[in-house]
């Protein structure tokens, strides 16, 4: 939810607005973001949960698609602009035993 808020953050002092669109399928997002693109009912979309090889990548890096924003892991982005956060890397920083102020291991994490 905090993402959503920070988007809609941002957004709102430029008098854009955030639509929210939960479709049941796959099949149905895709014919879904397809009408968006061809009646230019939005101006981008925020991709979320791609998979490898994901079909809606497609749909973006052709030419005349819509502007759009992978939200997730760079390697399925397929050169579209991406946003991520590696949670996993800091989790392994904070719990490295080099990443001490004086390089000693530690022996409790809390």
């Amino acid at each position: 939810m905090q993402f959503l808020a920070g988007i809609e953050s941002e957004l709102a002092p430029r008098s854009y607005g955030l639509l929210l669109q939960v479709v049941p399928t796959l099949e149905a997002e895709l014919a879904m973001l397809e009408k968006w693109r061809s009646t230019r009912r939005v101006d981008g979309v925020f991709l979320v949960d791609l998979a490898l090889d994901d079909p809606r990548v497609d749909l973006f890096t052709r030419r005349g698609a819509l502007p759009a924003v992978i939200v997730g892991d760079p390697s399925v982005a397929r050169g579209l602009t991406s946003v991520w956060t590696d949670d996993a890397a800091s989790q392994r920083e904070a719990v490295d035993p080099c990443s001490t102020p004086c390089g000693t291991p530690s022996r409790r994490v809390s």
